[in-house]
């Protein structure tokens, strides 16, 4: 049976890379795009692709699309919106836009469906973080992806839709906004702006997973009738000084070093079931940082 596929948030950074590798990877199934603008993207010039805006979810025509059906939901919130005071104007909506989705899918359809989350369900835990870990919101944006993660797992059990639920770890590529730490650090390689700050001296432990990597894992689909929650995320054990110091950036320390500050992800659970590991090393994925900007 030929499937199709729908991303929701496909206009924005991981959504627009994933839309992209669909359409390499299953060149004969149709594409459903769907995000606040529902404007074509020119880079992927195919019949088999139809738009439509979130203003709109509940007559999204999925009679388009074949009768099984994997939607991979990107729509995430940018982290400039974590102000509770704009509380209503991002995070609310991808809550209440998540349910409606999920709500308005035709029962004539054979769904699976993915939900990307975040590891800031885990709050300020340190150590390798397991799934089964206690999830401790410290903000509003973290506080919303769990309510998330709780709608995917209701409707996934009263609609028997399969679902993973991928709780992501600190990804990069050169084409990342500057909204946070990794970005920020991307944007000195392009641009004759101020050095980044980097405190503790950047001694802070992190994983670090090259956008390729990240792609290949939100394309799986799943091999459950449940819904399932992984790390996605590198194993690869990296200081943020490391990182900053391989691609190449332009940053400056600040404060004393801290070697208790450790956050990596245990991916056992989702190398086992898919059988996967990621393929870009940091000195493969930071030396192809640098030639992009080179």
């Amino acid at each position: 049976m030929t499937i199709s596929f729908a991303v929701i948030g496909c206009h924005g950074y991981i959504g627009s890379l994933l839309l992209k590798h669909l359409r390499k990877a299953y060149p004969e199934s149709t594409l459903l795009g769907v995000d606040i603008s529902s404007f074509p993207d020119k880079e992927i010039n195919s019949t088999l692709v139809h738009y439509f805006s979130t203003d709109s979810l509940s007559s999204i025509q999925w009679d388009l699309l074949s009768s099984r059906v994997h939607i991979i939901y990107c729509a995430v919130t940018s982290s400039h919106l974590l102000d509770p005071h704009q509380l209503n104007s991002g995070l609310l909506p991808d809550i209440s836009s998540l349910a409606l989705l999920l709500e308005c899918l035709p029962h004539s359809i054979d769904f699976s469906f993915t939900y990307l989350s975040s590891s800031a369900v885990y709050g300020s835990k340190t150590g390798i973080l397991r799934e089964s870990d206690e999830l401790v919101p410290l903000n509003p944006y973290s506080l919303m992806k769990i309510q998330s993660e709780s709608i995917v797992q209701y409707m996934s059990r009263v609609r028997n839709i399969p679902s993973l639920i991928f709780r992501l770890f600190q990804s990069y590529s050169p084409h990342q906004n500057p909204v946070n730490l990794i970005g920020k650090l991307m944007y000195t390689l392009s641009h004759a702006s101020s050095p980044v700050t980097l405190f503790k001296q950047g001694s802070q432990i992190r994983s670090f997973l090259y956008v390729d990597d990240l792609i290949e894992c939100l394309s799986v689909l799943p091999n459950h009738t449940s819904a399932k929650i992984y790390n996605i995320g590198s194993p690869e054990a990296v200081s943020i000084y490391n990182f900053a110091s391989a691609i190449g950036a332009n940053f400056v320390l600040a404060g004393d070093p801290d070697s208790s500050d450790i956050v990596l992800p245990d991916i056992s659970s989702f190398s086992s079931d898919f059988d996967w590991l990621p393929s870009v090393s940091l000195t493969t994925g930071s030396a192809m940082v640098r030639n992009f900007f080179s």
